[in-house]
């Protein structure tokens, strides 16, 4: 069996964010993900909140059962659901305060929803230390290669005190390649987040342009707020753009009016939807210099040295 894997961090304020899980294997018999949490609930939800019916049944194992689904007690399923699911952990912390992890699980073709408990920890921590943990699984009787798993998780404190609202993933011929997921805020914000398994082929999605293994275009309202370009090549959204001259660069493009914040680990060419520009000056560690650009028929191009936080102001 091929599988891949892909986890990371999107952070949208000082004080919330979230996890970016997408799974693929290409085990063509049945492919399970397993996720399970400290907590003394589990509810499935679907996009509006409303409880989904589940039903009691038997965990289908096979003849060895090595991952040992066998132990899994209290199960309920959720039958052939194709849309998106929300998977809802609460819990309560030291001080009794509630608290949640909402798993947000993309919708696809032949799954099925599993709950139940899993056998007793010892790592979680002194209120759950020696208590069963809830756990969801997600099942499917085919491969998980083009119709990867997808999950966003985000942690938070206090009911409804969530931050992300929805999440999206286009749908695509090449998906078992290539992963456009749009994660919706509460607050109008979204992320764009793109994943490849093929860093040498550029992907076009309806968000953006992209070319290696993970990045994020960030959306304040309409506008871009940001762009990031993890070990890859390209990545364009809204006229923006980062483009690394060799392979498995990082770079990060902020967006602050005409002020601009820039990290990247090596030479990186920024494109700006920026039609008239009669000065270009980046300030790094204090240092204050002009970089040479060129216009092009829609916006202003110029390369920038590896930096780290380094602002640059367009006049």
């Amino acid at each position: 069996t091929n599988q891949s894997r892909t986890m990371a961090i999107v952070r949208t304020s000082e004080t919330s964010g979230y996890y970016v899980d997408i799974y693929r294997s290409d085990n063509t018999m049945s492919n399970d993900y397993v996720y399970h949490n400290i907590g003394d609930e589990l509810v499935f939800l679907d996009e509006k909140g409303k409880t989904l019916t589940t039903q009691k049944t038997d965990y289908p194992v096979t003849e060895k059962d090595y991952p040992g689904f066998r132990f899994f007690t209290e199960v309920e399923k959720l039958p052939e659901y194709a849309g998106n699911v929300v998977a809802r952990f609460s819990a309560k912390n030291e001080r009794e305060e509630r608290i949640f992890m909402q798993a947000y699980l993309a919708g696809n073709e032949n799954r099925d929803y599993y709950r139940a408990n899993s056998p007793k920890t010892k790592t979680a921590g002194s209120q759950y230390n020696g208590k069963s943990l809830p756990v969801f699984t997600i099942r499917t009787e085919s491969e998980a290669k083009s119709r990867p798993f997808v999950v966003v998780f985000e942690p938070f404190k206090g009911e409804n005190k969530n931050t992300v609202e929805r999440i999206s993933v286009e749908k695509r011929n090449d998906a078992d390649v290539f992963t456009a997921l749009t994660v919706f805020n509460k607050n109008g914000d979204k992320q764009h987040v793109f994943q490849s398994v093929d860093p040498e082929k550029t992907f076009s999605s309806k968000t953006g342009s992209f070319r290696g293994y993970y990045g994020v275009a960030s959306m304040k309202g309409k506008k871009l707020a940001s762009l990031y370009l993890g070990q890859g090549t390209e990545i364009s959204s809204r006229g923006y753009a980062l483009k690394s001259r060799v392979a498995g660069a990082s770079a990060n493009l902020e967006v602050r009016g005409k002020r601009y914040n820039i990290s990247c680990n090596q030479e990186t060419d920024v494109h700006l939807p920026v039609k008239k520009v009669t000065l270009l000056t980046i300030v790094n560690n204090g240092k204050k210099e002009s970089l040479p650009f060129s216009m092009t028929g829609d916006g202003v191009v110029f390369l920038v040295p590896a930096v780290s936080g380094a602002e640059i102001y367009v006049n």
